[in-house]
């Protein structure tokens, strides 16, 4: 909305417009959602059946850990913002595990 109000006006974006936005948005959480749930209940199960509990953690630490990035633990830090207490212990114990895997390999 701010970008709306900012680039073409305060006056100029009619409740219609602003409404119409809102059901997008709405619409594509609801999208978002279906596609998530749609992971838990067939992509899942399918990775912890085909992959090893090592290659498991060597997928998790490339989609967690940037070692291209100046700061690797970037996508860490921005996943963390949006997690309870108790999510952020369990990401952290993730992670312990993902490094602990790759000093080994």
């Amino acid at each position: 909305m701010t970008v709306l109000e900012e680039d073409i006006g305060a006056t100029s974006v009619i409740p219609r417009t602003k409404q119409h936005l809102y059901g997008q948005v709405i619409a594509l959480r609801v999208a978002q959602e279906d596609h998530l749930e749609t992971e838990e209940t067939m992509v899942i199960p399918l990775i912890r059946e085909n992959l090893s509990v090592e290659c498991q953690l060597e997928v998790v630490g490339a989609l967690l850990i940037d070692h291209e990035s100046d700061d690797h633990s970037w996508v860490i830090d921005w996943i963390s913002q949006d997690l309870t207490p108790k999510e952020n212990g369990l990401l952290r114990d993730l992670v312990s595990h993902v490094r602990q895997a790759q000093s080994v390999a």
